[in-house]
């Protein structure tokens, strides 16, 4: 019976010494969960501000393009965000000063950046990309900007320049059939 008693100690006594690395490492693992959550909840944040505002503080967009996930997030918006970014280092020319958003636009200066936030940039990448920049620049800039600066969510003056475009393009395809 000692002897029994004797083992069920030695074998508690293991399981005890092998329980304690584990339980460690667990540990280890919930605290490495919980930060990266943290990590997680703090770039989201810092994106949403960044996102949304017409003049994010140089600070966020700096802190946001160190972020892992920023590597991993669309082209258009890390495009946006970075291109954003470079307009804080541009010393305005006082030509350029007197210049609209259009009129910089159109002359290809990141300057037309500057009152736009990085939702508004992106989307004019994505209408770039569907439409062309000429097309943009000469069709749809404009309109774009004047609604984004009226209060229309740019996701919406994105879909009404694509609309007008589309009846653009119905119009020209039925005169060439005519013609």
């Amino acid at each position: 019976m000692d002897e029994a008693i004797t083992k069920l100690y030695s074998v508690v006594g293991v399981i005890l010494i092998m329980m304690v690395p584990l339980l460690c490492f667990c540990g280890i693992i919930a605290y490495i969960r919980i930060r990266i959550n943290k990590i997680e909840q703090l770039y989201q944040a810092i994106r949403e501000t960044v996102n949304n505002e017409d003049n994010p503080e140089h600070n966020d967009l700096r802190t946001l393009i160190t972020f892992r996930q920023f590597r991993k997030a669309q082209p258009e918006f890390k495009q946006a965000v970075l291109n954003k970014l470079k307009t804080y280092d541009i010393v305005p020319t006082t030509i350029e000063k007197t210049m609209s958003p259009e009129q910089l636009y159109q002359a290809n200066n990141p300057l037309w950046m500057t009152g736009f936030s990085v939702e508004a940039i992106r989307v004019i990448f994505i209408m770039e990309e569907d439409l062309g920049r000429d097309t943009v620049a000469d069709d749809c800039i404009d309109e774009f900007m004047s609604d984004c600066k009226h209060g229309v969510k740019p996701i919406n003056a994105l879909e009404k320049q694509l609309r007008k475009q589309n009846s653009l393009e119905r119009v020209y395809q039925s005169w060439i059939r005519r013609n």
